[in-house]
């Protein structure tokens, strides 16, 4: 006997834990680690290209308040629950929010966010980023876009689809 199916006790909590948590879909540790590796490669480009769109303004005087840029953070959500599933992407709005309130808000690079009517936004945020991760989810019925993809059938190649 194999020593994950010894205790049926443990194998009763084993499925407990992760269909609850919704990590039911994760077979193995790289099929967790790649969406969070993703997940924080896309929230780390959009963090880089916020940044620089805010340099870039702040060097013109054309743009003083770059609280309006956290809306780009809703971006990596949704792009990780249309390829992952929406328990990845709930989990990459959480560092979404966390991103948006340690390098935008003021003051920079702190968790502290001074003025009060900036603490609800990225409350807000995180709102909206689940709500749309979760909706894509449902559009999406939840599923990695490899699986869809193996479930229509759809292992054509470029040649198959007609293109020389």
């Amino acid at each position: 006997m194999s020593p994950r199916s010894s205790n049926p006790s443990i194998r009763l909590l084993r499925r407990v834990m992760f269909s609850t948590a919704g990590l039911d879909q994760v077979k193995s540790i790289p099929g967790f680690i790649l969406p969070a590796a993703l997940s924080l490669a896309a929230i780390g480009l959009t963090t880089l290209v916020i940044i620089e769109e805010h340099s870039n303004s702040t060097a013109l005087r054309d743009w003083r308040d770059p609280e309006h840029l956290t809306l780009a953070y809703l971006l990596p959500p949704i792009f990780v629950a249309v390829f992952f599933g929406s328990t990845a992407a709930v989990m990459t709005s959480f560092a979404s929010a966390l991103a948006a309130a340690y390098f935008i808000y003021p003051p920079q690079f702190s968790f502290l966010i001074s003025e009060p009517r900036h603490i609800a936004e990225p409350g807000f945020i995180l709102v909206l980023a689940i709500t749309a991760s979760k909706t894509v989810g449902v559009i999406t019925i939840d599923k990695p876009l490899a699986w869809r993809m193996s479930a229509l059938g759809a292992k054509r190649t470029f040649k198959d689809a007609g293109h020389q």
